[in-house]
């Protein structure tokens, strides 16, 4: 499994601490302790990996902060690889608010906050070739 980490780290520079939040714990464990980490590994692109972790976390483990909370939902709004849906169109505050697991107030909130203190909320949107992601419903 440690290789696995390894070349998963070498090969998505930026994306595998992104999803799993605590690469430096991982391997610490597996050095330190020799320990067996059990774990899901989801294929999926970088963008999949991003909409992944924007809303990890909200139904087990460690409650999320209201400030985890707005950095998933300002992922969501910044980031022109996740900032659309698939045909382009940014997202609606009830799409962000699906995909980061709050809710839709939160997300318009948050967005006025993004848009009024930090000039546009939704940068240009990246056109995708690859298999669709879905939407949560």
């Amino acid at each position: 499994m440690r290789e696995q980490l390894e070349t998963m780290h070498r090969s998505l520079p930026g994306v595998l601490p992104h999803v799993l939040g605590a690469y430096n714990v991982v391997m610490q464990a597996l050095e330190l302790h020799g320990l067996d980490i059990e774990c899901e590994v989801i294929e999926g692109t970088q963008r999949d990996a991003i909409m992944h972790a924007c809303g990890t976390n909200a139904l087990h483990g460690i409650q999320r902060t209201n400030a985890d909370k707005k950095n998933a939902v300002e992922t969501m709004i910044r980031n022109p690889l996740v900032s659309c849906d698939n045909k382009g169109v940014p997202w609606s505050d009830r799409a962000i608010a699906r995909i980061c697991k709050v809710s839709h107030p939160a997300v318009a909130k948050w967005r006025a906050e993004i848009v009024t203190g930090k000039g546009d909320g939704n940068q240009s949107c990246v056109k995708f070739i690859q298999e669709p992601s879905a939407v949560p419903k």
